[in-house]
């Protein structure tokens, strides 16, 4: 992808907005209709663009981040529970 070597990494988080993966919707038009099942990553604004042009599809999120997610707010917080515990 010509824009991972981009300079600049802000232009990099630009692309992540709702503006900027509108226009890939806009393109697909009527056949948004058609569309089953997407998969992404957990962004926010993937997610919104999605259910806003393609409400029936199903969201599907990639493994690497539904375990990374899982980590930062399961495991993060038996682990402080348990420090917390320890601590008294």
């Amino acid at each position: 992808m010509a824009v991972a070597k981009h300079p600049n990494p802000h232009t990099l988080l630009s692309l992540c907005s709702r503006q900027a993966i509108r226009p890939f919707f806009e393109w697909l038009g009527e056949h948004c209709r058609h569309i089953e099942a997407v998969a992404m990553d957990m962004n926010t604004a993937f997610d919104l663009e999605v259910k806003r042009h393609c409400p029936q599809a199903e969201v599907v999120y990639d493994l690497f981040h539904g375990v990374a997610r899982y980590g930062r707010e399961v495991i993060d917080r038996i682990r402080v529970d348990q420090a917390n515990h320890l601590a008294r």
